[in-house]
């Protein structure tokens, strides 16, 4: 607090920064909490992007084999394209 006394001088609340001094220590382990926590491997999370991956592989190959069981009915072989996947 190096500062003191030009705070005091305007009648600033020193108990203001000694608050304020609490409060970022209190976050600063609340943040690194936190931040663990994202980092660790959760079981719902491996799951969901388990299932995402498998949806994918699958979509992926119904996309592939639409293209040639269907390749002479532009109909429907129009389903099998994709605008992302070219």
């Amino acid at each position: 607090m190096a500062n003191l006394p030009l705070l005091q001088a305007i009648n600033f609340e020193e108990e203001k920064l000694h608050k304020a001094a609490s409060d970022a220590s209190e976050l600063s382990v609340l943040l690194a909490k936190a931040n663990g926590e994202r980092r660790e491997d959760s079981s719902p999370k491996i799951t969901r992007d388990k299932a995402y991956t498998y949806l994918k592989q699958a979509v992926d190959e119904i996309y592939e084999a639409g293209k040639y069981v269907f390749w002479k009915d532009e109909a429907r072989k129009k389903g099998y394209k994709s605008n992302y996947r070219r």
